[in-house]
């Protein structure tokens, strides 16, 4: 029976070593693997930061689009506002300006319909002038021989 024994210790420990032999390969394979692994993990990771920034970035690339979006948006609203009321002042004084042209035209025939009056006027003055000359001087004559008519005796040459 020492034999059985002798080969079953042998056997037995030869299991061991190769047991531990087994478990120390698993051991450093899980170990490369693992590392391989981390490695990747972290380059992964990195990789994923990396991309991370660059979406913060453009994100606040795009939020600062948006803004100035957003205030071109309101200006052009303003504009259109003051295009808006511009038009409807620029209507309006074009409509007064029409109306003031009338008038002026108007205005102008009237002056010149006064002007004609005026100086059918000015030439019936000067007509009705020259008859008070006429009239005046025919009255003055008149008078004369009424005069020398009173005053003279019988035989004046009046």
């Amino acid at each position: 029976m020492g034999f059985i024994d002798y080969n079953a210790n042998i056997g037995l420990f030869a299991l061991i070593i190769i047991v531990a032999g087994i478990a120390v390969g698993l051991t450093v394979f899980y170990q490369l693997n693992f590392k391989d692994i981390n490695h990747k993990y972290d380059t992964k990771i990195q990789e994923l930061n990396k991309t991370f920034e660059k979406l913060i970035g453009t994100q606040d690339v795009l939020n600062q689009t948006k803004e100035e979006l957003d205030l071109k948006a309101k200006r052009e609203e303003d504009l259109s506002g003051k295009y808006t009321s511009t038009k409807q002042q620029k209507e309006r004084l074009q409509g007064e300006n029409a109306d003031l042209s009338k008038n002026l035209a108007n205005t102008r025939a009237q002056v010149d319909t006064l002007k004609a009056q005026i100086d059918q006027l000015n030439l019936n003055i000067n007509s009705l002038q020259a008859t008070i000359s006429d009239l005046t001087s025919q009255k003055n004559s008149q008078n004369t021989i009424i005069n020398c008519f009173r005053s003279a005796a019988p035989n004046a040459n009046c």
